[in-house]
């Protein structure tokens, strides 16, 4: 705070952690000193407040949220033998009441090497003289052998898998698609076929269930991760709706999808739309930082990045 930083923050998901300053652009070789002292020899003194924190976020999400309870059943039903279902990433309680400082230094000197991290940066910066501090305070940092990443292969569905989850909240009815990663063609496609199924305009789940009232509530979104994305439907039945009526109305909007049942002229819309959240995006230091980091987590070449939307467009 002192060298003026703003919005100082950190995250952990499920490919990435990520560590968050805005900074004033003449204190940037300052902030550079600390984060290389930071990087070099971090000192937990805060261990047990940070855990108690954790552990409270924690309680929030998955046991007071039925929409945690949700996704957790979800993650565990898509991913059976891969991590992304097998380790939540906050913890499992057992992780969290029975930490080991040692276990986390041997994390840290195993991972927070500079063959395995990335630093983002947009703003008013001279690149020449930017890249030359890095240099100086980073330079030093020894690459580490790293074990290999595994890769837990998930075999394929040969019916769908459904879970109940009990909890406090109105009911709602959530299905899952499990997808190859952000770096695939998988994922090129999805952005479309979300964009035709749910834009909170004129989408197939916006026409024949939104709007028309069939339902409570409706809505799907993309998720992409490193080894397997995702793309969530969710439905919140009317009254005296049951779950699989409002699940069958769902349905019914991807068989439309399938059909072809919708005017030819979405296609370009939606990726016009998606031009526009780009621009967006790209409008903000955040928001290019974020496409560095997005890039960067799930290993897709910047120049693939900036010029999917052409690929899109064909």
């Amino acid at each position: 705070s002192t060298i003026g930083a703003k919005g100082t923050n950190a995250y952990t998901s499920f490919d990435q952690t990520g560590f968050l300053n805005n900074i004033p652009a003449n204190e940037l070789e300052r902030w550079l000193k600390i984060e290389q002292e930071r990087f070099r020899n971090p000192v937990l003194r805060l261990f047990h407040t940070e855990l108690e924190t954790v552990y409270e976020e924690f309680n929030m999400r998955t046991q007071d949220s039925d929409q945690g309870k949700i996704f957790d059943s979800l993650f565990r039903g898509l991913f059976q033998q891969h991590n992304y279902g097998r380790q939540p990433v906050i913890g499992k309680p057992e992780d969290l009441k029975n930490p080991s400082m040692r276990e986390i230094y041997h994390f840290f000197n195993t991972y927070y090497a500079p063959n395995n991290m990335a630093i983002c940066l947009s703003g008013d910066l001279d690149p020449e003289q930017t890249l030359d501090m890095i240099e100086q305070y980073f330079g030093g940092f020894e690459p580490v052998d790293q074990p290999e990443r595994p890769k837990a292969e998930e075999p394929a569905f040969q019916q769908p898998a459904e879970k109940t989850v009990w909890g406090q909240e109105a009911e709602n009815v959530m299905l899952g698609y499990r997808l190859n990663g952000a770096s695939s063609e998988d994922a090129k496609y999805m952005k479309v076929l979300e964009g035709l199924l749910f834009n909170e305009r004129a989408g197939l789940i916006d026409l024949n269930l939104n709007q028309r009232q069939a339902v409570m509530q409706a809505m799907c979104g993309f998720v992409p991760l490193k080894d397997y994305s995702l793309l969530l439907i969710n439905a919140i039945p009317r009254a005296g709706q049951s779950l699989d009526e409002a699940r069958q109305l769902v349905y019914e909007q991807i068989q439309n999808l399938r059909q072809g049942n919708f005017e030819e002229w979405m296609v370009e819309a939606v990726v016009n739309d998606l031009r526009l959240k780009q621009k967006e995006q790209l409008a903000s230091n955040n928001g290019r930082v974020e496409a560095f980091v997005d890039a960067f987590s799930n290993e897709v070449p910047w120049t693939d990045y900036v010029r999917e939307l052409e690929g899109l467009a064909q």
